[in-house]
């Protein structure tokens, strides 16, 4: 009785692991293989819904209009810039990776 029950037990615990690994393939690798085949561009031919898509989204970043009128208004031109000029000097060595002058280090 003992055997009997074994054996059904591993017969069991294989059919959980098969159908686990079949849905993982149906539900992974199946749609994995679609959005791969919405990419890639095979024999020189771009797949017409990405174009389509590129194209309505350029469309759609075309018709965008900005409104200039805001720079015209009064309340824009009174602005005051407070902006402090950075003066130009020098910062760090010309060259950081060189030998440090009068700084005496060893390399191992």
């Amino acid at each position: 009785m003992k055997e009997s029950s074994s054996v059904l037990n591993s017969i069991i615990a294989l059919l959980i692991t098969v159908s686990a690994f079949g849905a993982f393939v149906f539900l992974y690798l199946d749609k994995q293989t679609v959005y791969e085949e919405q990419l890639v561009i095979a024999k020189g031919q771009i797949n017409d819904s990405v174009v389509t898509d590129l194209i309505r989204l350029v469309d759609r970043v075309k018709d965008i209009e900005i409104p200039t009128a805001v720079f015209e208004a009064r309340v824009f031109e009174s602005l005051v810039d407070h902006s402090a000029l950075v003066p130009l000097e020098q910062t760090g060595r010309p060259d950081p990776f060189a030998p440090v002058p009068g700084l005496n280090i060893e390399r191992q």
